[in-house]
């Protein structure tokens, strides 16, 4: 009986937390004016030092995919370096904002449109899920 009402507070959790990233992401997205139809790549390169060198394969392919690309950059020189930002599906918060919304810690994620949140601790994940989808 307690494995059962464990795994049920654990369903129901799961559900609630991946809920509320969700709302949290489409507020943001509201703000920087992004309409969220597909996936969304969100890349901080000023508290990931090791972010521009790591994922720049990576984010490329993203972009080639046309799915949305968020670059968090106090310095649009940095970010235009990761990514075309005269592509219409790439986005600078030159503001934090991601932080404002606790969407976006250090290391890059992305967010689905049906809620889920992938964390991205390496270049082979956003490699896969583009094989993937």
């Amino acid at each position: 009986m307690k494995y059962v009402l464990f795994i049920c507070f654990l369903s129901i959790f799961s559900f609630v937390s991946c809920q509320s990233e969700s709302a949290k992401f489409r507020k943001y997205t509201k703000e920087l004016d992004i309409v969220f139809d597909r996936p969304a790549l969100v890349i901080n390169l000023d508290s990931c030092s090791s972010c521009y060198s790591v994922f720049f394969q990576s984010v490329k392919k993203f972009e080639l995919k046309n799915y949305i690309i968020v670059v968090i950059a106090k310095e649009s020189k940095k970010a235009n370096l990761l990514s075309n930002s005269k592509n219409a599906n790439v986005f600078h918060d030159v503001k934090n904002l991601a932080f404002n919304y606790q969407i976006l810690e250090s290391l890059p994620r992305i967010y689905l449109t049906d809620g889920t949140v992938i964390e991205v601790i390496s270049p082979e994940i956003i490699d896969r899920f583009i094989d993937e989808n």
